[in-house]
């Protein structure tokens, strides 16, 4: 079953890399490249590669207050599925059981209450760059 490239999108930064740039492009390929969050991606004929780096770009040229949020998301995502060895899926409902725990912490709430933005950001993206035959419009 594919999820949307909202909940997909949700997984975005810890790769290794120098720039900020880098890393979110890194974390994006990781968390994209679950079939079920990058299926779209792929039937759009549009690489990972080239849909994540434009999504860095895009996502680094927010305003502040919107970038950190989406992006710390993208993070937790990430190292969510890397730590307990799980699909996008899986650790959309790690991050959902740890945002409504009694116990939870601000960035588990932040990283949740996130992830729509974040998802509607990647699914506008992809429609962008199928609009403009597969490039990054930005």
């Amino acid at each position: 079953m594919r999820i949307s490239i909202g909940i997909a999108a949700l997984l975005l930064l810890t790769g290794c890399g120098d720039s900020p740039e880098a890393r979110l492009t890194t974390t994006c390929t990781a968390v994209m490249s679950d079939p079920d969050v990058g299926g779209d991606i792929t039937d759009a004929n549009i690489s990972i590669e080239a849909y994540c780096g434009c999504a860095a770009t895009t996502l680094l040229a927010l305003p502040d207050d919107k970038r950190d949020g989406v992006i710390g998301t993208f993070e937790t995502m990430e190292q969510l599925m890397q730590a307990h060895d799980v699909s996008a899926e899986d650790a959309f409902q790690e991050l959902s059981k740890a945002a409504r725990a009694e116990d939870a912490t601000p960035e588990a709430i932040e990283a949740y209450e996130s992830m729509d933005a974040l998802g509607q950001r990647l699914d506008d993206l992809l429609e962008e760059m199928r609009d403009a035959d597969r490039t990054c419009p930005v």
